[in-house]
């Protein structure tokens, strides 16, 4: 997958499945309400790796954590 490949993760794709899955439910929600104006698969990608930056500033935050250089941690 091109997003995941562009984002550089270390973890394996199958961790990231739900979130993938979720992107396509969103995308398929809005594709029946009819109001995707690109293409499904342009509308897809970019929920994909909308997502995918969302997931990767969780990792990154949880392996470092904002503030310890103020001293209080």
């Amino acid at each position: 997958m091109i997003a995941y490949r562009s984002l550089k993760f270390e973890l394996p794709i199958e961790t990231l499945l739900p979130v993938i899955i979720q992107a396509f439910k969103e995308t398929v929600y809005k594709y029946k309400q009819n109001t995707i104006k690109t293409s499904f698969l342009q509308y897809f990608y970019g929920t994909v790796a909308g997502k995918l930056v969302a997931e990767k500033r969780k990792i990154v935050c949880e392996e470092q954590p904002w503030g310890l250089w103020l001293g209080y941690g």
